[in-house]
């Protein structure tokens, strides 16, 4: 089994070492490095000395994987085709909204909503990249697609039989991500996942139900989307999800309201926590997190939370 994979990877080296002749002047620098690691491989290989193949071949990983990494300048580049991230949120302005005329809705019999999987919501959004060729950031999407696409998939529905990415059926080619950039850094944003939650404002604060939320729905999500990003030019993941609230001293309709909560984490300390070497608050104290209640549904504020 070891030769076949030590096997496998020569001849990747092989191939890279191609591809990269004649690239700019720090891949050129590389290919040395990756001719002479390979020859070593060979050499190793040859007398069946697979100790040394295989420290060859943890050092070719690495220097493949540095080959295959983007330019600052095209990470600049990219970064510039997205919006800002206070765009981006005010997009995300409508969740809240939306998700009390979802409510609203199912208690008049209407469906002019649904909720998703995940990995439903995963294959719509491979779809729409596909079907929609004038899109904004289009660009971005396809350039993203695979991981974007598994980001989706990470956020398991863990609550209720309404929770999950919310579509709507007149559009239902809406994809559940938004790209944003702060200082130059691109990041994506997973939107319109909302849980059928409703929390009694009687018992609780905002920022108690927005911690409750993120922790049930979005932490594990994010470290996990985090390593999915690993090691390409995404520095930052986030998700917004909605979920509601309700003054249950009042009989109305409409005293159920949805307030909606957004979670950017940092890829490099997402994926820290899912390793387990931070906590549930170092995590927060390192993301930025904003919230729009039911008494302010149409701005985000930042905010601080408390893992309790």
């Amino acid at each position: 089994m070891r030769l076949t994979k030590l096997g496998g990877l020569m001849l990747i080296s092989t191939v890279v070492a191609v591809s990269v002749a004649g690239e700019d002047a720090p891949h050129a620098a590389l290919e040395s490095q990756l001719t002479d690691t390979n020859s070593r491989l060979q050499a190793a290989l040859s007398k069946r000395d697979f100790t040394t193949a295989l420290a060859d071949a943890e050092a070719l990983c690495a220097l493949l994987r540095e080959i295959t990494k983007p330019s600052t300048s095209a990470v600049a580049a990219l970064a510039t085709k997205a919006p800002r991230l206070d765009a981006t949120l005010q997009g995300q302005v409508i969740q809240g909204i939306v998700w009390s005329t979802w409510s609203l809705q199912a208690q008049l019999g209407k469906e002019d909503y649904i909720t998703l999987s995940s990995a439903e919501s995963a294959r719509r959004f491979d779809e729409w990249v596909q079907e929609q060729p004038h899109a904004a950031d289009r660009h971005l999407f396809r350039q993203f697609k695979e991981q974007i696409s598994m980001g989706i998939q990470e956020f398991v529905c863990l609550g209720g039989a309404g929770d999950g990415f919310l579509w709507q059926k007149k559009d239902p080619w809406t994809p559940p991500a938004a790209f944003f950039q702060v200082d130059g850094e691109l990041g994506v944003l997973f939107t319109s996942y909302v849980s059928d939650t409703t929390f009694n404002t009687l018992r609780s604060e905002p920022r108690e139900r927005a911690w409750k939320v993120v922790n049930q729905h979005a932490l594990q999500g994010l470290a996990r989307a985090s390593r999915d990003f690993s090691g390409q030019p995404i520095r930052r993941v986030g998700i917004a999800i909605s979920y509601g609230s309700k003054d249950f001293s009042s009989n109305s309709v409409v005293s159920s309201r949805g307030e909606t909560v957004v979670i950017i984490v940092p890829t490099d300390v997402g994926k820290r926590f899912g390793e387990q070497k931070i906590t549930d608050q170092e995590l927060l104290d390192a993301s930025e997190i904003f919230l729009a209640d039911r008494d302010n549904p149409l701005s985000f504020k930042k905010v601080r939370l408390r893992a309790e």
